[in-house]
């Protein structure tokens, strides 16, 4: 088994209903890895810190141009897996898995071609296809990402391939996480 410590950044009323009711699972072909509840975890960054400082760039919303909450919280939880379940994408086995489900998924790469919709990155799709048809038994993903988490990131739309933080995707956190607990509550400064 391994264990990792997840942190998630979040707003103040969602950590609350995290902590009763469980993670709700992020859905859709975009998502950087795949349909799952996502956590940073160490790696390239400092977790905890990249979850404030994910809570309080994500409580922007940039059509009303005001925040969607004052208050954020970051969650920490512990995240269980056996090692032959994960995906872990920091190493050249995991991505040459993915490579393989690259090719199974070719059919599906080729119709969204066909109908002209950009996916933009296909990692997520990948991913979920890989859930659905390769590797069912998947419990989470691991991978060095680069995510926007300053104002300015966001701001200019950056986009780099520098990678920047380590992400997990947990695909049943009802099965994987435990111990979930708010750990650090703050206000939204932007």
């Amino acid at each position: 088994m391994i264990e990792l410590m997840g942190f998630h950044g979040t707003d103040i009323i969602s950590a609350k209903s995290i902590q009763n009711k469980g993670f709700t699972i992020s859905k859709g072909d975009e998502h950087w890895l795949g349909d799952g509840a996502y956590f940073f975890v160490k790696g390239l960054c400092d977790p905890q810190t990249a979850a404030v400082k994910w809570a309080i760039v994500n409580a922007w919303d940039k059509k009303v141009r005001r925040n969607r909450y004052p208050t954020y919280a970051v969650l920490q939880a512990s995240i269980i897996s056996e090692e032959e379940r994960i995906l872990d994408l920091r190493e050249q086995s995991g991505v040459e898995i993915l490579e393989y489900v690259r090719r199974q998924c070719q059919r599906k790469l080729e119709r969204l071609a066909q109908r002209k919709c950009r996916v933009g990155y296909i990692d997520g799709l990948l991913i979920n296809f890989a859930r659905k048809e390769v590797l069912p038994e998947l419990t989470l993903t691991i991978s060095n990402l680069f995510i926007k988490l300053t104002k300015e990131e966001r701001i200019q739309g950056e986009n780099r391939r520098t990678q920047n933080c380590t992400v997990c995707a947990v695909y049943t956190p009802q099965n994987s996480v435990s111990q979930v607990k708010v750990i650090q509550t703050g206000k939204v400064v932007i």
